[in-house]
């Protein structure tokens, strides 16, 4: 059931990544990447970001179904920010040619994050209630 809660929360992410490089490949800043790391990691953006956009809003009430608490919803999405960061570099197409990837297989795309990510991962999964953990 562990292993399924962490491929649960790594498909959130991806969805995430994706909804969030929807916005990032439109985005005139000077490092968008950056903002939208910023963005995800601030509940009221994310709350706005929801009322705004139906894909969003689905991506956030999925979080929110798997989280319990608003503390796991927040390490959720800070993983998911940190986790953009390996990205880095990459253009906007090659990012999405990554999370589309990352979207097949979950669980190769979570073996490519850092030890540390890593065990983030298992540590925000740990602390899920397995009774409201579903697959998105």
């Amino acid at each position: 059931m562990k292993k399924k809660l962490e491929l649960s929360v790594v498909v959130l992410l991806i969805l995430t990544f994706f909804s969030a490089l929807t916005s990032f490949a439109n985005d005139e800043s000077p490092d968008p990447l950056l903002e939208t790391q910023k963005l995800l990691k601030d509940p009221s953006f994310r709350e706005k970001n929801a009322k705004e956009s139906k894909e969003a809003n689905q991506i956030d009430q999925r979080v929110k179904s798997i989280s319990g608490d608003s503390a796991n919803e927040q390490a959720i999405y800070e993983l998911a920010a940190e986790v953009m960061g390996n990205m880095k570099n990459l253009s906007p197409e090659e990012m999405t040619k990554i999370v589309e990837q990352a979207m097949k297989d979950p669980a190769a795309y979570a073996a490519s994050w850092t030890p540390e990510q890593k065990k983030k991962l298992k540590n925000v999964s740990e602390r899920l209630p397995s009774s409201k953990a579903k697959l998105p």
